[in-house]
């Protein structure tokens, strides 16, 4: 009987791979690229799933990407000296079949040094790593943890020591979504972006104008969802993201003959945009992108259906006068929904991750592999239950491992969908908490820059507010961004509350008013706080801001009593040190709600409240 091995496995890489986005379709496909070759290799290891440990299968929910990118198994040396072998590896041949259909979904033709440049980038692309030491039955129960941390210890040497193949390539210019590798086509510039050009006639894969793609953000661009396994995923761009409030709104309301006539028109618009018509009562088949007025203008039309067309060149005009009339007619449409319906869609969607805090050390603090089991178990169920619950909110789970989680939704109740995920992680892991960032977003705005700041969110979330929180940032159209942190309880006592009052008329002046004589109330140092002149002054603008006939007095009280510690919170001295100012804290704290309100998609009949 051959030796028994516990083997730690990692497959990466990971955030690099997965954050070279610039589109929502772009980012889930990472996800689910890296889910699937880390599924080939454990099913290598273990085709029936016995000799896997971590993780525990619970049910196969492929849409979510929910196989963590590392895993403990029971196996031979053998099997894994094979897994990353060169001729033996259960990776690069469904790798290599998914470019292939990729490539020949996009059309383009490819010469000699390019070709060579594509196998490059797209063979050693995956990286492999394992660690292993023997074992027995009698260590798996009884020395289990101690082998695990030597295991650990045993993988990040391995990284450490990693070897690359020399690099191919050459100093033309970089790929416009990931900055790192090559671009495909030629090396002169003009002759490459008339190569992307052509590249782009095919809608498959969504080409933008100035886009120039290496060949693995190509395959990521091309590759069909069906390649997969998957459905086409119901969020193709931020715009689809920022719309879907809008959408069910619009479905709730069938019979509305604005409705109505906004499908009409926008069935008459998309086949002059060279796309299929949506039918009837089709709502989620709307391209989020035509259902923004600014967007609607002719020329933008033109640069976003037809990049391969010159800005300046006679088919780009006459192009744009074709399209003038049935796109001011869905602009019409748009306006009148607003006018009459009282709803608008909001420009606005939320990036949102969570990330149990502490995990590692839960995991391997087991006495046996049955232990081990157990909880990985919990996280397995983690993994599905998390995105079913934002699903049924209207959200979409990039990827979700069962300790942590990245999604995106539009902003109608963010902070309700937030904490909903952290009751349910603490609900099925009792006495553990998380930590979450979340960054609310223009649809403009650069994707990759968006996921950067949900990053550095988590971290912040972790370790300057001490773990167990949510750490907030609103990136406006402009620019500029605010942030913002608080204990999860804070969020559900003092900014759900705020938020809730806005909704019954609370004026968003109370807010200004506030900010106004924000400074008065604390210290120098900012590490003490006035709280019962406060109290005082924000409780007569409370009274003031309220709509006539709100009686609010102990429920008002209440509410400024919790705001009161959200401007001044327990841990207040740990901020400071950390180089956290307080009153800024507070400040773009209070700025959030307004704005969340703001943005809401039911604005009631005649009214209209632009945002940046």
């Amino acid at each position: 009987m051959s030796q028994e091995y516990l083997a730690l496995v990692s497959v990466g890489p990971v955030q690099e791979f997965i954050s070279e986005a610039r589109k929502v379709r772009d980012l889930w496909i990472g996800s689910q690229l890296l889910s699937l070759m880390t599924r080939k290799a454990l099913e290598y290891l273990s085709p029936h799933g016995d000799g896997i440990i971590v993780p525990v299968r619970v049910r196969s929910h492929s849409e979510y990407a929910c196989v963590p990118n590392r895993f403990i198994a029971r196996t031979n040396l053998e099997q894994l000296q094979n897994l990353a072998g060169k001729g033996s590896s259960p990776i690069p041949e469904p790798w290599r079949q998914i470019c292939d259909k990729a490539r020949e979904r996009s059309g383009v033709e490819l010469d000699s040094d390019s070709l060579r440049l594509w196998d490059f980038q797209l063979h050693d692309l995956w990286q492999l790593m394992w660690v292993a030491i023997p074992v027995s039955d009698t260590d798996l129960q009884s020395d289990y943890s101690a082998k695990v941390q030597q295991l650990q210890q045993a993988l990040e040497s391995r990284k450490a020591t990693r070897t690359f193949d020399a690099w191919v390539g050459s100093h033309a210019f970089k790929c416009s979504q990931c900055g790192k590798r090559e671009a495909m086509g030629p090396a002169k510039r003009s002759e490459n972006r008339k190569f992307w050009r052509e590249v782009a006639r095919n809608p498959a894969g969504q080409v933008r104008d100035g886009d120039s793609l290496c060949a693995v953000c190509l395959v990521k661009r091309f590759v069909a969802a069906e390649a997969l396994g998957l459905d086409e995923p119901k969020f193709a761009s931020t715009a689809d993201v920022a719309v879907q409030s809008f959408k069910e709104a619009l479905k709730a309301r069938p019979d509305a003959g604005e409705v109505k006539r906004l499908q009409a028109a926008i069935n008459g618009l998309l086949p002059l945009l060279g796309r299929k018509g949506i039918g009837e009562n089709n709502i989620d088949a709307i391209p989020g992108v035509l259902l923004f007025a600014e967007e609607l203008r002719p020329q933008s039309l033109v640069k976003e259906f037809f990049p391969w067309l010159q800005r300046n060149g006679p088919g780009f005009e006459n192009k744009a006068r074709e399209l003038k009339e049935q796109a001011q007619n869905v602009q019409k449409c748009l306006g009148d929904i607003r006018e009459t319906l009282g709803i608008e869609p909001s420009k606005y969607y939320v990036l949102f991750q969570m990330d149990g805090d502490h995990m590692g050390e839960y995991m391997s603090h087991v006495e046996n592999v049955t232990e081990q089991r157990d909880k990985s178990k919990l996280l397995g169920e983690l993994a599905t239950e998390i995105p079913d619950e934002l699903s049924g909110r209207g959200w979409r789970t990039v990827y979700s491992g069962g300790d942590d989680v990245l999604a995106m939704g539009p902003l109608e109740d963010a902070l309700a969908v937030a904490l909903t995920a952290a009751r349910r992680f603490r609900q099925k892991l009792p006495g553990r908490t998380a930590s979450a960032g979340m960054v609310i977003t223009h649809y403009h705005n650069p994707l990759r820059k968006a996921l950067q700041m949900l990053r550095e969110n988590v971290e912040d979330a972790k370790e300057v507010y001490g773990r167990d929180a949510l750490v907030t940032t609103v990136w406006l159209a402009s620019g500029t961004a605010y942030t913002c942190g608080h204990k999860w309880d804070m969020v559900e006592q003092s900014m759900l509350p705020a938020l809730s009052w806005m909704k019954r008329g609370l004026s968003p002046a109370f807010v200004h008013d506030v900010l106004e004589e924000l400074d008065a109330f604390y210290h120098e140092d900012g590490t003490q706080f006035e709280t019962q002149m406060f109290l005082d002054y924000a409780g007569r603008l409370f009274k003031r801001h309220l709509p006539p006939g709100e009686n609010a007095d102990t429920e008002g009280e209440r509410f400024l009593q919790k705001l009161a510690t959200v401007a001044y919170p327990d841990n207040v001295r740990a901020l400071a040190r950390s180089g956290e100012d307080v009153m800024q804290v507070f400040a773009d704290s209070l700025r959030v709600i307004p704005f969340m309100h703001r943005e809401r998609v039911e604005k009631g009949a005649g009214k209209r409240t632009g945002g940046e």
